[in-house]
């Protein structure tokens, strides 16, 4: 993972900026297992609200089918990134603090319910995987409060060292909805 977060630093410092977009396409529950298999959804959309307990436990059960595992500590990653992305036209900006196989991230965004800037924070859990390191994202809530948030669906973030050494950076909400991830580091 050292290696690969320093790639990822000289991504970041030669302004490379988004790396690739993950050619896939889906929704539905266990969003990731389906979104990196590149299967179409079976079932509807999840709504627009905040994924219950149950909702985490089903993430949890992907990772698994996944054949996810718990990270080593050669995969932890450290420090503070500036984060952000576009999806379906609007556009999603925070920082990511990650301290090893955990972390948190605040997000700033145009809240179409309330019309108005949001914020929300998530916290982020680190899984190994075959498809690559995955950032899961889990219990996003209103900022400095355990209240889930009402409208906001929790981001995952997958990251990959390709076999021609470029890295594959893809955030994929809960939704289905995949989008390329920019990120820059802030402080170790």
């Amino acid at each position: 993972m050292r290696g690969m977060m320093k790639t990822i630093k000289w991504a970041v410092l030669a302004n490379i900026g988004v790396i690739s977009l993950l050619a896939v396409s889906t929704s539905g529950c266990g969003i990731i297992a389906t979104a990196l298999r590149g299967e179409q959804p079976t079932s509807d959309p999840p709504s627009p609200e905040s994924p219950s307990p149950g909702q985490a436990q089903t993430k949890a059960d992907a990772l698994r089918q996944m054949n996810c595992r718990e990270p080593s500590e050669t995969d932890y990653i450290h420090g503070t990134y500036q984060v952000g992305w576009a999806a379906k036209g609007d556009r999603y900006e925070g920082i990511l603090q990650m301290n090893g196989d955990v972390g948190e991230m605040r997000l700033k965004f145009f809240n179409p319910v309330t019309n108005l800037e949001d914020l929300v924070d998530q916290s982020m859990a680190l899984a190994s995987c075959p498809q690559g390191l995955i950032l899961l994202g889990v219990n996003p809530r209103v900022p400095n409060t355990e209240e889930q948030h009402p409208s906001y669906v929790a981001d995952n973030i997958l990251i990959r060292r390709e076999t021609n050494g470029d890295i594959t950076l893809v955030v994929i909400d809960d939704q289905g909805v995949i989008s390329p991830l920019e990120i820059q580091e802030v402080s170790k």
